[in-house]
């Protein structure tokens, strides 16, 4: 009988782990980033900048070089963890971080589309970022 019913709660806990699992879907994004093209990618509809948000599950941040000709990354220095970067070769500029969460990684990305570094862009970014930590109560965790 002992038995039995220690089987049954290894396979519950088994169910609930599983069930537990987070996945790009399940995190509320910032209202304004309604369309959602692919899974884990949301944009602003009819927005000129190309406004993107992007939730990327990831094991290894280790390819994020922060010394490409072009590429800069650097501290917010308002919230601990969470980074600019401007692309310069894809016109790109944005904020990123990582968050864990039931020990899944996520790369998490608010991007706009200008071919020049834009406070006000870094600055909405930025801003759309911490909307999304305060939505699903999570912080961001060191990436490199």
């Amino acid at each position: 009988m002992i038995k039995k019913i220690s089987i049954f709660l290894i396979i519950l806990l088994f169910t609930l782990g599983v069930v537990a699992a987070k996945e790009v879907t399940d995190f509320k994004v910032p209202f304004e980033f309604s369309d959602n093209p692919y899974d884990g990618v949301y944009k602003v509809p009819n927005g000129d900048d190309d406004p993107t948000f992007i939730i990327l599950k990831t094991d290894d941040t280790s390819e994020i070089d922060t010394n490409e000709t072009g590429y800069r990354i650097y501290p917010t220095g308002e919230t601990e963890n969470t980074y600019y970067y401007v692309d310069e070769g894809l016109g790109e500029q944005g904020c990123v971080e990582q968050i864990e969460v039931d020990g899944d990684k996520f790369l998490v990305f608010s991007t706009y589309s200008k071919g020049v570094e834009d406070k006000a862009y870094l600055g909405a970014a930025l801003l759309s970022i911490q909307d999304f930590n305060s939505n699903n109560n999570v912080e961001p965790v060191k990436i490199f």
